[in-house]
C-alpha cells in the first residue's frame, strides 16, 4: 500500500509538471517574440522596400513650402526631389532618375506627380534644362526636412502618399531601379491614388 501511494504521488507530481510545461510553451513563445520585437534582437535582414523607411512619416509641411500640400498632390503619389543649395550634378542625376522611373511606370505614371524643391527657384542653365527635359515637374521653393537619423546629403528623393505622408527617402546609394521597384509595390498595394 505504501508503494502504491508513493507511485500515485509521483504520478500526480509528474502530471503537474507536464501541465506546467504545456502551459509554459505558448507563454514562453509569446515572451520570446515580445523580447525579440521590443529589443530588436534576431530580426530578419530581409525587407521589401529599397529606400530608407521613416519610422514616423513626415508631413508635407516639413518641406517648408507653401505650394506642396494634399491639394497639389491631387490624389496622386508624389516623387519629391529636394536640393539644399545649388542643384549640382547629384541633383541633376536624381532629376533624371526620377523622370526615368516615372516614365517606366507606364500606365501607372498618371497616378504619380513629380516635384522639385530647392531653396531658390532655378535660373539660367538649370531652368533651361528643367523646361526642356522635365516639363511635368512641379518646381517649388522650400527646405530639406530634418530626418530623425543622420544623413548629410545635400540631395534626397522622398516618396509621399496621396494623403501627404512622406514615408521613404533615397540617397546617393540608391538607384533609379530601386525607386521604381518601391513605387511599383506601393501603387500595386494602394487603394488610394
Amino acid at each position: 500500500m505504501m508503494v502504491e501511494a508513493g507511485i500515485q504521488a509521483e504520478a500526480k507530481s509528474s502530471s503537474k509538471l507536464e501541465l506546467i510545461f504545456i502551459l509554459l510553451i505558448p507563454f514562453g513563445g509569446l515572451a520570446l517574440a515580445a523580447w525579440m520585437y521590443f529589443a530588436g534582437e534576431f530580426l530578419p535582414d530581409g525587407r521589401s522596400h529599397k529606400g530608407n523607411l521613416l519610422s514616423t512619416p513626415l508631413s508635407l509641411a516639413e518641406f517648408q513650402t507653401s505650394g506642396l500640400n494634399t491639394d497639389m498632390l491631387d490624389g496622386k503619389w508624389g516623387i519629391i526631389v529636394v536640393s539644399e543649395g545649388e542643384c549640382g550634378q547629384a541633383c541633376r542625376d536624381f532629376l533624371y532618375l526620377t523622370r526615368q522611373s516615372h516614365i517606366a511606370l507606364n500606365r501607372n505614371s498618371t497616378r504619380v506627380s513629380r516635384f522639385f524643391i530647392s531653396e531658390e527657384l532655378p535660373q539660367g542653365a538649370l531652368n533651361q534644362l528643367l523646361e526642356a527635359e522635365h516639363q511635368e515637374l512641379n518646381v517649388l521653393t522650400g527646405r530639406m526636412p530634418l530626418l530623425p537619423y543622420g544623413s548629410d546629403e545635400s540631395v534626397r528623393v522622398f516618396l509621399a502618399d496621396p494623403l501627404g505622408n512622406v514615408m521613404l527617402w533615397y540617397g546617393k546609394e540608391h538607384s533609379g531601379k530601386q525607386i521604381l521597384k518601391d513605387l511599383e509595390k506601393l501603387l500595386k498595394a494602394s487603394r488610394i491614388g
